[in-house]
């Protein structure tokens, strides 16, 4: 049995995400939309690490001379 616990919102939020859920239980849309939001928060992460990494100068040189510049180890220069 999975643990559960109640969460209070008013009539009108209620009724939008029930709205929302269409024919999936409220309680399966919620988990499904903090799955989203988890998931976004760390491609965000991810973009930011980047960005940190590739602004380093000659990072992104290095990583096209041995990948390429579609990241393919197929397309590494000899």
């Amino acid at each position: 049995m999975v643990d559960t616990t109640q969460i209070e919102v008013d009539t009108a939020t209620a009724e939008r995400l029930i709205a929302l859920a269409g024919d999936v239980p409220v309680s399966a849309y919620l988990a499904a939309l903090s799955d989203t939001a988890e998931n976004q928060l760390a491609l965000d992460r991810g973009a930011q690490a980047f960005d940190r990494v590739t602004s380093t100068p000659g990072i992104r040189e290095a990583f096209v001379h041995d990948f390429g510049l579609q990241g393919s180890a197929t397309t590494r220069a000899t």
